[in-house]
């Protein structure tokens, strides 16, 4: 009958669950994995700290400050009245401690010197390349985790590491100095694609 049938198929697609459910078994291991990507993630916390840091260094040296090009255009925009007024021009609107909202390439950063604006613009670009790759490093770190989790958070742990090594390279010598970091990651986000990919295949059942 059709409810026999249909009593028939139950425990099949029960079963079907089951296999998908079960064919990645999560184990304790993967408590490090979330452990490295949640690194990865706090590394860019980091270099935001240090990017803050250049800043201050920077834009609130008294060397800098004290500077009669500095002091006029203090001067001149010392006043909060127009800050919110989206017709103003520029002249008027209040200098912000700090040099916010400028990131070194704005009216602000003009009044650096090169030797400043190249200090400050290394740890900007540390920071904007950690931002721009910790959604792939943990996503790909928790995926392949699934499936090899051991393998996933030694790879992570790369990573982390890596990017340690890239933001200090890149500030403290620039561009040159972040090779070393950039081989290390690279290496270890290629490993985690892979197992990444099996982890699918897996859950797939291929």
């Amino acid at each position: 009958t059709a409810q026999d049938g249909a009593t028939a198929t139950q425990p099949v697609r029960q079963s079907r669950v089951a296999m998908a459910i079960g064919a990645i078994n999560v184990e304790s291991e993967f408590g490090i994995v979330l452990i490295a990507a949640a690194l990865i993630a706090f590394e860019v916390i980091i270099e935001g700290f240090c990017v803050s840091a250049a800043r201050a260094t920077t834009f609130g040296s008294a060397a800098f400050q004290e500077r009669d090009d500095v002091q006029a255009f203090k001067k001149l925009h010392d006043d909060d009245s127009l800050l919110h007024d989206k017709s103003a021009s520029l002249k008027g609107i209040k200098w912000e401690k700090g040099g916010y909202p400028d990131m070194g390439n704005g009216p602000v950063g003009r009044l650096l010197s090169y030797a400043d604006w190249h200090r400050l613009a290394r740890a900007q670009r540390a920071h904007y390349n950690a931002v721009e790759g910790v959604a792939t490093a943990v996503t790909l770190t928790i995926i392949a985790g699934l499936a090899l989790p051991i393998p996933a958070a030694a790879c992570g742990f790369a990573i982390f590491l890596g990017r340690i090594m890239y933001g200090c390279g890149y500030r403290g010598a620039g561009p040159s100095g972040r090779l070393v970091g950039v081989l290390l990651i690279d290496l270890a986000l290629l490993g985690q694609l892979g197992m990444s990919i099996y982890s699918g295949l897996k859950v797939a059942g291929v």
